[in-house]
């Protein structure tokens, strides 16, 4: 029989075909770790960027409760005290007895009403306000007061007449005499008369007014 040679590849061909496939193998390793790097730099330039959003609208969400508008406080009514209460209230002055007519001008001002009063008396009299009148018995030979009278409103304050008959007595108002003023102020006594020191007075209703007068014990 008739043999025809059979050509075999030798080794050294198997090796560079092997060698020829690694290079592409490895260039083909490289482009996918190449590949795998961009996507995981991606994922994570998107995960950062979420993440700096998020972040960003937390911040925000935050900032938005921080600066919350606190509700307006309410006004207080008390803030506007009552015409009763004694600090809302003009001062009244208490002249008291002895007292020049120089003294009561520069306190009170001009007489809002001058009369001739008996026995070598003027009567001077100011409509402090609408709750308060105030009059004076002037003797005319030393040009002093006489006498020194006050009327008061139902709404004026305890507290404010005290003040005023204080200084009306040349400062020697007593609790008792305090506890007649209450005692009429408050309905329970039409009239209370009281002496003390160097003057003397009364104080008694008149109408729905209280009429307080004080003179010298001494005349």
């Amino acid at each position: 029989s008739i043999s025809f040679p059979v050509r075999l590849p030798s080794g050294n061909g198997s090796r560079e075909e092997e060698e020829d496939r690694e290079p592409s193998n490895a260039n083909n390793n490289a482009n996918n770790n190449n590949d795998g790097q961009r996507v995981a730099e991606n994922s994570n330039g998107d995960s950062n960027s979420n993440s700096s959003a998020n972040g960003t609208a937390q911040s925000s969400s935050t900032d938005n409760r921080n600066t919350a508008i606190e509700p307006t406080p309410r006004q207080n009514s008390s803030a506007n005290p009552p015409s009763t209460n004694p600090q809302a209230i003009r001062n009244i002055p208490g002249i008291p007895v002895g007292a020049s007519a120089n003294e009561v001008n520069s306190r009170l001002g001009a007489a809002t009403e001058v009369s001739t009063g008996p026995r070598n008396t003027r009567v001077e009299s100011y409509a402090w306000d609408r709750r308060v009148d105030l009059a004076y018995v002037y003797d005319q030979s030393t040009n002093r007061v006489q006498k020194s009278s006050a009327r008061f409103s139902k709404s004026v304050d305890s507290l404010i007449m005290r003040i005023a008959l204080n200084g009306m007595m040349g400062n020697q108002l007593t609790p008792e005499i305090e506890a007649g003023l209450e005692e009429v102020r408050q309905g329970q006594a039409s009239q209370y008369n009281f002496a003390v020191g160097t003057v003397q007075g009364s104080i008694e209703r008149d109408g729905d007014r209280l009429h307080v007068q004080v003179w010298s014990a001494n005349p």
